[in-house]
């Protein structure tokens, strides 16, 4: 089969969950109907891709090394969600104490 079709159907479930965290949760407590739906979609789709890419990162590598490779995967995959979360507040700005309540409310 491939990994292909896991990390399209993986990647596909991680967007609509995200599209559908910032667009269908309300300001009314709603766990059974918001968030158990969009928390399954968004665990299912990650479930999917993470797996999928870091085999596909040690794929072609030698036996004795799987290890080092897999630790390099990690270590990169970790460095990116720093960079991106770093790049995030420098393109979003800070908000200063009396407006970080609505900034966080609005996702700013």
């Amino acid at each position: 089969m491939g990994p292909r079709p896991l990390l399209l159907a993986g990647g596909l479930l991680w967007a609509c969950g995200a599209v559908a965290l910032v667009r269908g949760v309300g300001t009314e407590p709603a766990f059974v109907r918001e968030w158990l739906p969009i928390a399954c979609a968004l665990s299912a789709g990650l479930g999917l891709t993470f797996p999928t890419i870091a085999g596909l990162a040690v794929r072609g590598g030698e036996t004795a090394r799987f290890a080092t490779e897999t630790a390099v995967n990690a270590a990169i995959r970790q460095l990116g969600a720093a960079i991106g979360v770093a790049l995030l507040v420098v393109v979003l700005g800070t908000a200063s104490a009396a407006e970080a309540p609505a900034a966080f409310d609005h996702g700013r």
